[in-house]
């Protein structure tokens, strides 16, 4: 719990994938977290599951990003983790990745994105959404009423007259189905603008919100924003109300950004917004190959079953057996033609870490002899270009190392990508085409 009254510390800001300490950033030297257990045991579950890792050092503090952004306060420490990828690019691609509009908006200058915080800008397209949909008329859905009425609708309840002893007064008992605006996607979109209010950090965006909220209370009865409640808007949604969709994905983005499950298995609110760039970055690819990819069908998290399992007699305490998803696997005519897996880090510019090597080496050995598997990473750099890694048998009987499989590291150039999503329909539609099957299977397929 973070408390108001609390002097902080100046704000220190810091990129996605990078490592800042009392020996290399004079802001870091004499800080100190300052926080309560509670918040202590928040930090040590961010760094466990490689969202933030803030360390306490006789000389200061040592602060480690990974794939996540946003903004948190922990104790007296306000800790900004911004994106590398530029505002104008990355409000670009996140748009495209979310199925949002391209609203034009006096909001949308460079220097207007470069300001805004990361959970900013899902807001202000979160209004745009919203005021779209109060523009075009609110979704209403027939609701389930019984109620006494003097001038009778739909069906007149016989049973609850023959309960009460007969009619004993003016009204008649009826069960009817109004069309009405208080209808659950309608109260999630009131829940998650009221969610919104409570992560922004600019004044302007929280009036805009307020506003809204104040046209949608009128209409729309006010639910508490849950897992529970998303899951049962995504089972009840359907195509009346595909138009909410890129609303509803915000909320939902902004919703799980605040949240995280300690080591007991309980739930606790985030002191602050943390965004995974990495699975923005999967819903990115995944978009773009399943629109531009001709040559294979393509399957999400696709479970590789039977790769490893426990021996009989040796399960310990009824453990389940590990199980490999990759993000992407590729299939044509049933059989699996390439394993692809998304990583947000720019694997040109900054070394390949040894867990995604792991990783990475188990999907290609789940293959025949002499198949690979392919990390696609995020990159600005034009002379970057695939790099092939070997698995080797080195206990061979033969002279020379026999390759078992390959890893690839193959660069998505962010530039070249956004360029292309942008054009119009027709337009290089081939070059679309070219591009996702190079992402696929690379340059020399």
């Amino acid at each position: 719990m973070n408390h108001p009254s609390a002097s902080i510390d100046p704000p220190i800001t810091l990129s996605e994938w990078d490592y800042r300490d009392p020996d290399s950033d004079e802001e870091l030297k004499g800080l100190s977290l300052e926080a309560d257990q509670e918040t202590l045991d928040k930090v040590k579950e961010m760094a466990s599951q490689r969202l933030l890792s803030v360390q306490q050092l006789n000389t200061g503090l040592a602060i480690r990003s990974f794939s996540y952004v946003g903004t948190l306060t922990l104790g007296r420490v306000k800790i900004t983790i911004r994106p590398k990828i530029e505002g104008g690019q990355l409000l670009n691609l996140l748009r495209y990745a979310s199925g949002l509009r391209r609203f034009k908006t006096y909001r949308l200058t460079p220097v207007a994105v470069a300001e805004l915080g990361f959970q900013d800008l899902l807001i202000m397209h979160l209004i745009q959404e919203v005021t779209e949909l109060w523009l075009r008329g609110l979704h209403r859905a027939y609701t389930a009423t019984e109620r006494d009425l003097t001038t009778p609708q739909g069906r007149i309840d016989f049973q609850r007259i023959a309960h009460r002893g007969g009619v004993t007064q003016a009204q008649l008992p009826c069960k009817y189905h109004p069309r009405r605006n208080d209808c659950l996607i309608n109260q999630v979109l009131l829940a998650g603008l009221h969610h919104a209010t409570g992560i922004s950090s600019d004044i302007s965006l929280v009036g805009e919100l307020n506003g809204l909220i104040a046209r949608l209370q009128d209409q729309v009865s006010q639910i508490k924003l849950s897992q529970h409640v998303l899951r049962r808007l995504d089972r009840e949604s359907n195509r009346l109300v595909a138009a909410y969709r890129p609303s509803i994905n915000i909320i939902t983005a902004l919703f799980k950004s605040q949240g995280i499950t300690l080591a007991d298995k309980t739930s606790h609110q985030l002191p602050g917004f943390l965004f995974d760039m990495n699975r923005f970055f999967q819903d990115l690819i995944s978009r773009f190959l399943r629109e531009n990819l001709q040559s294979a069908s393509i399957i999400e998290e696709f479970r590789l079953k039977d790769m490893m399992s426990y021996q009989p007699g040796c399960l310990p305490k009824g453990s389940r057996a590990p199980v490999l998803r990759p993000d992407f696997v590729l299939t044509n005519r049933g059989a699996i033609v390439a394993i692809l897996d998304t990583k947000y880090r720019d694997l040109w510019a900054k070394p390949l870490p040894r867990e995604m090597l792991y990783q990475l080496g188990m999907y290609a050995l789940s293959q025949p002899v002499g198949m690979s598997a392919t990390i696609l990473y995020p990159t600005t750099s034009t002379d970057a270009c695939e790099q092939v890694i070997a698995i080797n048998d080195p206990v061979s009987d033969s002279s020379a190392l026999q390759h078992r499989a390959y890893i690839k590291l193959r660069p998505v150039n962010l530039d070249k990508l956004e360029r292309l999503i942008h054009s119009s329909e027709d337009e290089r539609k081939r070059e679309k085409t070219q591009f996702a099957h190079e992402l696929a299977f690379g340059t020399s397929s």
